[in-house]
Formats: C-alpha cells, structure tokens, sequence
C-alpha cells in the first residue's frame, strides 16, 4: 500500500512505502515492529479440498429477516435455521469434527440484510478452525458485489405523518429492549431529542464539589443551574424532564462525560435532584457544560426523535424529517441488542477459539444497557462492544465494516490473541472504534480476568489494526478514542485513517505512572490522524500515551487539526503521567492547539527527526514529575515551525532566571527552527532549551532532509530518506523552502484503484 501526502504551496511530499508480507500465528511469534503492510493472511482461492456452504435468507415469509437457508454443496442438503443459530449448526458439522479433513470450510452468504432474532453469534471453542491452512470462513459469496449486513435491529415504518410539523411517527410501537439510539434507512444516525440543540449548552450556576475526591454528592444529589426560574421554555423542559424516566441530563467533564436520570427538579428555583449518586470525579464545577436529552419540547430540529412511553413497553415513536424533505414516511432500524458477535471459550483450559476468518462482511445496529454509559468514563471503556473477542487467537477481520452501534466497535478483550483487523472500516459508534486490553485495577470497569493473567501468554496482545479507517465515533460517549490499548503489549497499529474523534485518535497505555506496566513494546506506525478532538473534550492528543510503556515505537504517523475545549488542550504527540521509554521519530505534526510534542513526568523517551509545527505557544512541553535520576527526554535532530516566540515551554521544569532547564535536563542537540511562521522575531535564548540552530527559513536540506525524492534501503535518519524498518518516507521541496500553510493527502486505499482525498 502507497501513500502521498502533498503539501500545497512550497511542496513537500512524503511518500509511505508498505511493503506486503504475511504475519505468522504461532504462539511465540513477536509482533511485528516492521513498517510492511500488515496484511491479513490470505485463505487463499477456493480449491477442491475445501468445503462450500452457502447462506441465503428464507424468504417464504414476507419481511421476515431472521431466518436462513444453507446448503451443503457436497452433499446438496438444505437446512433452515435461525440466524442466531448458525454457530449450533456448524458445531453439528462433520468438517468440524474431523481432524483428517484438508482444506477450508467455507461460509459463503448471499447478498442481504440478515436479522439476529434474540442474540447475536456467540461463538464457543468448539467451532473453530483446525491451523492456519484449515479455517472456518465466513465470507461474502464471491459472485455477488451487493453488500452482506448482519443488524441487531427491527425495521419499522412509520405510519402517521403530520404535514404541519413535520413529524412521522410509529404510532403503538412495541419495545421489547430500552434504547437510547436509533437510526433511519432514509437518513442514518438520528438525534435524540435534546435542548439546547446540537453543540449548544446550559452552564451550571452553582457548582457540586468534592474535595480530595470525597463524594459530596451521594444520592438525591443536587444542582442549580444557570437559567433563570422567569424563562418560562426552561421551565417547561425542567417539568417535562422531571416526568419522565426516560429523560437525562447529560454533563462533559475535561476529559469524560456523565449521564443522570432526574428524580425531581424545581423551576422556580432551577434545581435538579438525581436519581443516585454520580461516581468519580464527583464535583460538578460552576461553568460546567450540561444538556438535557429525551424531552419532549426538544423535538425542534431535523432529525431528531423522541419516544414517549415506556421501555420496555409500548409507546410512540416520533421523528421531525428535515425542512426540504418531501417524503412523508420513514423507516426505522431500531436496536435490540447489545452485541452482535461474541466469541466464547476457556484459554487457561487450552479451549481457544481460532482460525476464524470474517471477509467482506457487515455488522450493524446494537443498543446499550440502561446503565452502561452513565459515570464519568475514561476513554469510554468497559462499554458493551458490538465484536467482542475473548479466549480467541488467529482470527481475521479482513475488509469488514461495523458501524452504527450503540458502544464500542470492535474490543479485543480477554486473551484475544494475533487477531489482525485489516483493511476494514469502524465508524458511527457511540463508544470507541477499537479497543485492546482491560483497564487498570483502581477503575471501576476493571476486566478482572485480564489482570489475573497479565504477563502470561493468556495474555491478551500481539493484535494487529492495519490498513483500516476508524472514523466518526464517540457520538454517545465523547471521551471515546478512535484505538485504544489497555494493559497489553506487542500490539502493532499501521496504515490506519483515524479521523472525526471527539478524544484522542490512538490512546495507549494507562497506568498513571512511571512505574511497571504491561503496555509496552506497541507500534504506532505510519497512521493519518485527522479533525481530532473536534472542540468537545480536553486532555488530549492524537497520539496519546499514558504511563510506562517499554520499548513503544511512534513513527511516520501523520497528524493534523487536533483541537479542544478548553485549557488543557489539544497536543499532537502527548506523553502523559509518566510515559517512557518510548521512541517518537518521523512524524509529521501540524495545526494543533496544545504542544506539538507535550511530556508530563517520564524519562528516556526519545524525540528525534520530527517535523512539529504549532500555532500556538509551545512546539514543545514538559511538566516535571519523577525521572528515576534519568534525563526526560532527548531531543534531537527535528525541524521546528513555530508561530510564538516562546516555543519551548514547561511547569517546574524551567529555571526563570537562566531561561536553563532544572536538572534532571532533557537532552538537547541539533534542532532546527524556522522563523518563517513566527508572529514576532525568534529571541536567542530559547537556544539553551531546543539545542536549536535558527534560520529566516528552513529548507529540507537545513532540516536534514534530503532534497530530491531518492529513496534508500538503509537505515538514514540525516541522508536521502528516512527508513524505519521498512517504512521508507522521502521528501521534496521547491525553491529550497518549505512554506507549510496546509496540505492534502491523497491516500491509496488497500492498493487498488480506488483513491480517497482527505482535505
């Protein structure tokens, strides 16, 4: 796989080369820390030895979307099953129960939108694959091009338009399962009903405290907000909410969001009493951000929707079509479960589930549990996952697709190992789009399981995204990342679109402190990170790492545009609370809001032939914490763009009179630094604090780059290119300069002939 990124203006062009190659499986094998393309191992064309089932919806009852057909090619015997139940069927097969049989058994569906009944697929041990020339696959018959969908959904058409208002409804819709997100054929995701409307708040008056993290508000917690008891629309919400069991005020700390259902509230005093205690953090500062969602008088925009009954129960479902819509109907998919896919086994037992592949296929539609998505959560993890990988290894997800789900994408979790996501796309979740690991001890989703097992080889780790777009996620839960890893190692992340993430786009790590972690030795690798942060949240990075993590590799990753909320910021590169060991090499930073490259706590991490640029004061940051006697960071050998005179920035870490760094120092050297971009004129004395030589303007040769598009094999970190392991990026310039006012990114995808345009 190739990619150009073009930078317009003064050009310069860095070129990713991913060379193919097959990863092994073996339980011994390390993950690859190479830069080739991680591609999915190839079952290979269908050959005589492999058995052929085809999958085709029994259509003898009209609109019924929950039931198959599959036929034994060999033997032509057709059985009528459930979808739900097509891991029983396969369970019953004779390839899965004897050893001697050659070849693959393949899975092959008909184009469709198959429907999960009751359940989604949950997979046991004893449905697998036999090695790596042996696997169970589940893949989109090759003859037909139409999309193969699985949804846990209901579709339902509306039945009664009012032409005055603009609202469809179902009128007597039955409910067997709450939810909280619904979506249109017509028109995708819709908005539950909220006011304020869309990127609008209230603010809190009087704030809730909890000082050194005591809960001050435990149940019938209470909070007065900024609006006035004379506003009489404000009023009327505050009535409509306090009736309804189903409304929620929805509060955005810094970095996490918190839902609370209303036992009572007050209009003439403009106080809310919650249902229970909220978890930490527990204060609820004056200036908080905070709406009200599922209200009746929020129904006022274009595609919103509310639904006034009860779940479970019957009610009425309403929807406002947009203002220049002429249609008069819609139809609704709307969720009934939670997961789609779930793998199940017994790995300290030696029952793996294994050599499953999933080739060209689509997940869709889940909801979420009532109290899934209501305390402040971190990362949005512990949210129930529409794949959920567990006591599984060698399995692939090869150009699938899941979106429009309730919580997280695609969660590698207990002892899932060398799954490999590849070539595939994860967007519109309401949670995170992949995740990897468990959560620390200390957080109240702690997977349990995965923390008994840390450093063994049951282990989860050694997963491979590659090749895939992650975009538009964390609709319900903003704190959500686009990848995040957790307490686990030996992970590779390469040639990902990671794009449209209200939190940071790769979060790795989590420990808050430099002390032993079991994330370490992952490899972030030439990964495009684009619009990230988006102004909702702050503490965050496009590349964000969180503790120790040995031996971690961040190279050749593009990123641009990451913006936040408030003063804590947008960084690009973000080493926080202790992070080290960690090399940062080769990468490209651009139009961010925080610190290019921002370090707190941590040592030995090294920085080193970057290209930073920062329109705001700092290209670089460290906040000093515990080093371990050791120097921070090295920074070494990067070219600077900055737009402030003060580029080079820290807490405690500065000595005022000198302008010098206070011991332990990072280690400075050889650092050049442009004028070009600069509000005001560049003093000398940051010098001390960058190692920088300083120049009117800063040509790829002065950056130590090499002026041409040669390309070499060899390792070069000065010459005519860069090559990472395999990662080769050159580099042009014209008229010796290099004028950085914005680029485009022309991205081959998967090395066919379609190409994506990212501006």
């Amino acid at each position: 796989m190739e990619k150009r990124i073009f930078l317009q203006g003064a050009l310069i062009s860095a070129v990713l080369l991913l060379t193919a190659c097959g990863g092994g499986t073996d339980e011994n094998t390390q993950a690859a820390t190479g830069g080739q393309r991680l591609q999915a191992q190839a079952v290979g064309d269908p050959t005589s030895d492999d058995r052929i089932l085809t999958v085709q919806l029994d259509t003898s009852a009209a609109g019924v979307r929950t039931y198959i057909n599959v036929k034994d090619t060999k033997t032509g015997t057709s059985t009528r099953i459930k979808l739900d139940n097509l891991p029983d069927y396969l369970a019953s097969h004779p390839w899965v129960a004897d050893n001697t049989v050659k070849g693959n058994l393949r899975v092959r569906f008909a184009a469709g939108t198959y429907e999960f009944d009751t359940q989604g697929w949950l997979w046991p041990a004893n449905v697998s694959g036999k090695d790596s020339a042996r696997n169970i696959v589940l893949e989109r018959d090759p003859a037909v091009t139409q999309d193969v969908v699985f949804v846990g959904s209901k579709q339902v058409q509306s039945n009664v338009y009012d032409a005055s208002t603009k609202v469809v409804k179902v009128t007597n819709l039955a409910v067997s399962a709450p939810f909280d997100q619904l979506w249109t054929v017509e028109d995708g995701r819709a908005v539950r009903a909220r006011t304020p409307n869309v990127l609008t708040y209230y603010s809190v008056n009087q704030g809730v405290y909890a000082p050194n993290n005591v809960p001050t508000c435990q149940s019938n917690c209470t909070v007065t907000t900024g609006m006035k008891a004379y506003d009489d629309e404000y009023a009327e919400v505050v009535t409509q909410a306090a009736g309804n069991p189903d409304a929620e005020l929805v509060f955005l700390y810094e970095w996490s969001v918190a839902r609370r259902s209303i036992a009572s509230a007050n209009a003439a005093t403009s106080t809310f009493t919650f249902d229970s205690s909220i978890a930490w953090p527990t204060s609820m500062p004056k200036g908080m951000r905070y709406y009200l969602e599922n209200v009746e008088s929020g129904l006022d925009m274009s595609k919103e929707w509310f639904f006034k009954g009860t779940m479970p129960g019957t009610g009425e479902l309403r929807y406002k079509m947009s203002g220049s819509s002429s249609a008069t109907s819609m139809r609704f998919e709307i969720p009934k479960m939670s997961w789609l896919l779930k793998t199940t086994g017994d790995a300290p037992n030696g029952k793996w589930v294994s050599n499953l592949r999933f080739s060209n296929l689509k997940f869709r539609y889940t909801n979420l549990p009532k109290q899934s998505s209501r305390d402040p959560q971190q990362g949005a993890v512990g949210m129930p996952s529409a794949i959920e990988l567990s006591h599984a290894r060698n399995i692939v997800f090869d150009r699938c697709e899941v979106s429009h789900v309730a919580g997280t994408g695609i969660w590698m979790r207990d002892s899932a190992r060398y799954i490999q996501i590849d070539g595939s796309e994860v967007f519109d979740t309401g949670g995170s789009g992949v995740l990897i690991g468990s959560t620390p001890a200390n957080l109240e989703w702690v997977d349990a399981y995965d923390a008994k097992y840390r450093g063994t080889d049951l282990e989860t780790g050694r997963d491979t995204v590659s090749n895939s777009r992650i975009h538009d996620v964390g609709v319900r839960v903003p704190s959500a990342n686009g990848i995040w890893i957790g307490h686990s190692s030996y992970n590779t992340l390469v040639g990902n679109v990671v794009r449209s993430v209200p939190h940071s786009g790769i979060s790795v790590g989590w420990e808050w402190n430099a002390g032993p972690s079991q994330s370490h030795h992952n490899v972030i690798r030439a990964n495009y990170l684009h619009k990230i942060g988006n102004k909702e949240l702050s503490d965050l990075g496009g590349i964000y790492l969180l503790g120790r993590a040995d031996g971690t590799i961040v190279e050749g990753n593009v990123i641009r545009d990451v913006t936040s909320y408030t003063s804590f910021a947008g960084h690009g590169i973000y080493l926080d609370e202790g992070s080290s060991n960690v090399t940062v090499r080769g990468n490209l930073v651009k139009d961010i809001d925080g610190a290019a490259y921002r370090q707190n706590d941590g040592f030995g991490n090294l920085v080193t032939n970057n290209v930073l640029h920062a329109p705001t004061p700092f290209i670089f940051q460290w906040i000093v914490g515990p080093t371990d006697g050791q120097s921070p960071f090295t920074l070494k050998n990067n070219a600077l763009f900055p737009t402030k005179d003060k580029f080079a920035g820290g807490i405690n870490s500065i000595d005022s009179m000198s302008g010098t760094w206070l011991a332990p120092a990072p280690i400075v050297a050889d650092n050049k630094v442009s004028r070009q971009f600069a509000s005001s004129t560049l003093p000398s004395t940051p010098n001390a604090l960058c190692g920088c030589t300083f120049k009117d303007t800063l040509s790829m040769q002065d950056a130590g780059l090499s002026n041409g598009m040669n390309v070499v094999p060899t390792v070069s970190m000065d010459g005519a290119g860069w090559n990472f392991g395999g990662v080769q990026q050159a580099v042009a310039y014209a008229n010796s300069s290099i004028t950085y006012p914005g680029y485009t990114v022309t991205w081959l995808w998967m090395g066919d002939i379609t190409w994506e345009r990212l501006q």
